[in-house]
């Protein structure tokens, strides 16, 4: 005699799916908020979207962002190619300061560094070209110097931020660190 299972109404999955996907863009805020509400300050408390200082601050209060750690790829006070010329293009066009230029734009200008490079380089911007030709070398931006292997995979790392008088502040790696991480973390502001 065979069994026939019906199958699982897909329900569920959407819905953990979805609460999985308000929790990912809302924790970062979220858990520090709760903790400031309930007066809990970790001794440590790493947040993946803390490096945003523009809606982070915002979000949680600014009183309350120092001590806290997130993964960065981008500082203002970096000597990276090109860095100054970045911030002083944004500021000029944005407004503000260096401190509230939020990475994702430093990112978005290395793609631009890199497909102006390949295209100086090679005098083409297609795909093939652009990949081969980034595969094969080391290439300043205002992340640093960016290299891929033959297969695409990024070579170097990121580094870990803390924010620190209410700046964020690499403290990780040692060679691109600023400041050492603060330990215990402060208390909240409030």
């Amino acid at each position: 005699m065979t069994t026939r299972s019906r199958p699982r109404s897909p329900t569920p999955c959407r819905r953990s799916s979805r609460r999985l996907a308000s929790r990912h863009s809302q924790g970062p805020s979220i858990r520090p908020k709760r903790r400031t509400s309930r007066r809990s300050s970790p001794r440590w408390l790493p947040s993946n979207g803390a490096s945003s200082p523009v809606e982070f601050p915002s979000k949680v209060g600014a009183n309350n962002v120092n001590g806290i750690f997130s993964c960065g790829d981008w500082f203002p006070n970096s000597n990276a190619s090109g860095n100054q010329d970045f911030i002083k293009a944004y500021t000029a066009k944005y407004g503000g300061d260096a401190f509230g230029i939020d990475s994702t734009s430093a990112e978005a200008y290395a793609v631009g560094q890199l497909i102006q490079a390949v295209a100086t380089k090679t005098g083409s911007i297609d795909n093939q070209t652009i990949i081969n030709t980034l595969h094969s070398g080391t290439w300043p931006t205002v992340e640093g110097n960016l290299s891929w292997d033959q297969y695409g995979m990024p070579q170097g790392s990121d580094m870990l931020v803390e924010w620190i008088d209410q700046k964020l502040t690499p403290v990780y790696p040692a060679d691109v660190a600023l400041h050492a991480p603060v330990s215990p973390k402060p208390n909240w502001g409030g």
